[in-house]
């Protein structure tokens, strides 16, 4: 057994654990009944780097490797509201113990420096990397929340847009800002072309956008960002908003953003149509629009 309990007078609350073989891993004595709370833990194997083998205690365990691999379960797991605990600054092996604003199940942290993204985000995703590497457009239908972890930076492997008709969770810290930048940023002062650019943000919910659908959406959020190097051959480079209000962006720098001349339309930093965000501490500055 994982854990034993041994009468009824033991009552145990477990969260964000990995427990071997989950609830069948808590052993129980003959009319014993669990009666804690078992909640937001995974059963999976947690993938060590180098455990030993076996189980119980075996003089090799000091030397095993207790880490885990980069595909691990456990990553990001743990409890996501850190509000009032007492997390140390560092795991047991000096590692920064909450990376990105997560905190992993187990004693040692693992830090994902890269993903590659691209496409339509199918459910409610948190974004945990180092580097989010988008590869292609994202897509963020109606009803489906997108989180990017603080810290991050976004970086665009081209001209390639996140288009949203969910909600868009982009919040950092003021000493963990999200940057939204492209990769290659060679060409991006000829605003005739789109060359050195990605293509923006857009939340539209007008006739030809989700025509209505987002209007019980939660708010979308960027805070503490930096939205840089866009470029459009429509209106609003960094952001566009079309009928659509349920959106905050405070703490951010939108900056060196701008459309596309010959295209003739506006909005270097933001464009606004039908919409009232809520828009607070905030610098605009070198974007430009034909």
């Amino acid at each position: 057994n994982q854990i034993y309990i041994a009468d009824n007078f033991s009552s145990p609350d477990i969260y964000f654990c990995a427990v071997q073989d989950g609830t069948l891993g808590l052993g129980l004595y003959s009319s014993t009944v669990f009666q804690g709370i078992y909640q937001d833990n995974i059963e999976f194997d947690p993938l060590f780097t180098d455990p030993v083998s076996g189980r119980g205690v075996q003089s090799a365990a000091p030397d095993a490797d207790w880490s885990v691999l980069s595909n691990s379960p456990c990553i990001n797991s743990g409890n996501p509201d850190l509000t009032g605990l007492n997390i140390p600054s560092i795991d047991i092996r000096d590692n920064e113990r909450v990376s990105h604003g997560r905190i992993d199940m187990g004693a040692i942290e693992t830090s994902i420096s890269r993903i590659n993204v691209s496409g339509t985000i199918p459910a409610d995703s948190a974004m945990v990397a180092d580097t989010i590497f988008v590869t292609g457009d994202i897509f963020v239908p109606d009803g489906v929340t997108l989180t990017i972890s603080p810290g991050s930076l976004v970086l665009f492997d081209g001209h390639y847009k996140i288009d949203v008709k969910g909600t868009l969770l982009a919040v950092g810290t003021s000493s963990d800002t999200i940057f939204f930048r492209v990769q290659n940023s060679t060409g991006f002062s000829n605003f005739e072309s789109t060359d050195g650019s990605w293509d923006g943000i857009y939340l539209n919910n007008g006739p030809n956008g989700a025509n209505g659908a987002m209007n019980d959406n939660d708010s979308s959020l960027l805070v503490y960002c930096s939205i840089s190097y866009a470029k459009t051959e429509g209106n609003g480079a960094a952001m566009s908003l079309v009928y659509f209000s349920k959106v905050r962006i405070e703490h951010s720098v939108i900056e060196n953003n701008g459309t596309i001349v010959s295209s003739n339309f506006l909005g270097g930093g933001i464009y606004l149509e039908h919409s009232g965000p809520y828009i607070n501490f905030c610098r605009f500055s070198h974007n430009s629009s034909s």
